[in-house]
């Protein structure tokens, strides 16, 4: 049986692809929110990302409250933090929490309302940039074009989805302290 699988624009793989990629995350915008969570900033590997892009002149503001499953509230705070600091691109820097959060707080930066307007609907107006930098890939769910809304008042996750593609640059292999 044939399988059809469909990449984004620009990928980098391997050791040292953050760095390489530093000029292209830069060429996207003049401003950044970069959606993470705590573990990348408390490992010194945000730090990496800020100093790229500081070096080339872009600001960035971090949304680094993304804790397990994205909530609406999550959702809603990331994209108050976008517009109130007049962001023009987004980067989603870890595991698959904070890269679901980056694409839905993409997808109500040009679209109105409410995440859980676009449950099981296709967003047809264009969204910012983003880049996704993952850290883990164990499941690949980084890679797929479909975000999941987490609602805690229902207990389960629900498809919302896109219909243009991501700039995706795997970032170089990083060993996670385990405890």
């Amino acid at each position: 049986m044939a399988a059809k699988f469909t990449i984004p624009g620009t990928t980098y793989i391997g050791d040292g692809a953050l760095a390489a990629a530093g000029s292209d995350i830069c060429a996207l915008g003049t401003k950044a929110l970069i959606v993470t969570g705590q573990s990348m900033i408390k490992q010194g590997f945000m730090k990496v990302l800020t100093d790229i892009l500081g070096q080339n002149g872009v600001g960035y503001v971090i949304d680094s409250k993304i804790s397990g499953e994205p909530t609406d509230v999550m959702i809603e705070e990331g994209l108050l933090m976008y517009q109130e600091n007049a962001c023009d691109f987004i980067i989603g820097f870890g595991g698959g929490s904070p890269l679901d959060s980056m694409k839905a707080i993409a997808a109500l930066v040009t679209n109105p309302g409410k995440i859980h307007d676009y449950m099981g609907k296709i967003i047809t107006n264009e969204v910012p940039p983003m880049i996704a930098i993952p850290t883990t890939a164990g499941t690949a769910k980084s890679f797929r074009i479909r975000f999941h809304r987490w609602q805690p008042f229902r207990q389960r996750q629900e498809p919302v989805r896109r219909t243009r593609s991501l700039q995706l640059f795997p970032i170089q292999r990083i060993r996670l302290k385990c405890y």
